[in-house]
């Protein structure tokens, strides 16, 4: 008695539901290796933006912490040293962030412009050289430097305490006319998009003035 053995191969059914699974698998290996690079690369860019913030809040405190703290005239007014909202502020410090810029002293404005994103701009120039009550408060917009490009928001935040006794609270705006004096410190958040977690620099203001207890 003979044996048969069976030499059949894949029928065309088998051959097309075996191509069909392996097409399926390898689309969904390259899906997952796509997500996987654009995860990546976001990651790079959120790892630059993030410095990019960093260096910029940096910057921005080693101006600050060297705040002009003393009494000077210009123009026969004493100068406010330090004013600002929760969308600009203005201040005059020891320290020019500009490269070249030699001046002792330095009249120092950030403001935040609006748009589809928000970005900071950055305007500095020697204390001596304004002359104009204009360019205290609205510098020429064409002496601004960018500063932070663009942020979902970007604000300042002022600490005030008016007695011993009360706790600081921050507040969204700082004259020191109304306020009389200097805030314990000064804030500035930086927050790249809606459901981005907000990164913050603190910059006290050692030399602080405050009303008399009564």
């Amino acid at each position: 008695m003979k044996h048969m053995s069976d030499n059949r191969g894949f029928t065309l059914i088998e051959l097309l539901i075996s191509l069909t699974i392996l097409a399926m698998i390898t689309a969904l290996i390259f899906s997952a290796f796509n997500i996987g690079i654009k995860s990546w690369e976001k990651g790079e860019a959120d790892a630059k933006n993030l410095q990019k913030y960093r260096t910029g809040l940096n910057l921005f405190k080693k101006q600050l912490s060297s705040i002009c703290l003393k009494k000077l005239i210009n123009n026969g007014k004493k100068a406010f040293i330090l004013k600002g909202d929760n969308k600009s502020l203005a201040f005059l410090s020891d320290i020019s962030l500009i490269p070249g810029n030699k001046t002792n002293i330095v009249y120092a404005k950030y403001m935040v412009l609006s748009g589809k994103k928000e970005k900071l701009v950055f305007y500095e120039n020697d204390y001596h050289k304004i002359n104009k009550d204009s360019e205290w408060e609205n510098p020429d917009q064409d002496k601004f430097y960018d500063f932070i490009s663009e942020a979902y928001e970007i604000k300042f935040e002022y600490l005030k305490k008016i007695t011993i006794e009360q706790t600081p609270l921050w507040q969204e705006k700082w004259d020191t006319k109304e306020d009389k004096g200097f805030p314990l410190a000064v804030k500035m958040t930086v927050q790249e998009d809606k459901n981005a977690y907000p990164i913050s620099v603190i910059v006290r203001i050692i030399s602080s003035v405050y009303p008399e207890k009564k």
